[in-house]
């Protein structure tokens, strides 16, 4: 089947290639079929490197520059923290007193 070049895609990342913490899929670029391997020819945007993988979800609709326009608006992690207030706590001290 074809699928669209320069489409966005997310594709599966083996547990031997990862850390324990890190996301098992990636965001990349389609670039099509890979000639020596069995799977896609795929631009990795996390390590700016080709990669080749048989498990990708195609998102046919969106490609790179409406990605890359999409991240740009979406606000930082340190932006958002700072737009959340507390609003009313309980401290925790009179609790842990009170155990026998």
């Amino acid at each position: 089947m074809l699928r669209a070049f320069g489409c966005m895609v997310v594709f599966h990342v083996p547990k031997e290639k990862r850390e324990k913490l890190e996301a098992s899929g990636r965001w990349g670029v389609h670039l099509g079929i890979a000639k020596d391997h069995k799977g896609w020819l795929l631009w990795d945007l996390t390590t700016q490197k080709l990669t080749v993988s048989r498990d990708v979800k195609f998102l046919e609709s969106l490609y790179y520059k409406e990605w890359k326009q999409q991240q740009q608006k979406l606000p930082s992690t340190p932006q958002i923290m700072r737009s959340l207030t507390v609003t009313g706590h309980q401290s925790l001290s009179p609790r842990l007193e009170k155990r026998p």
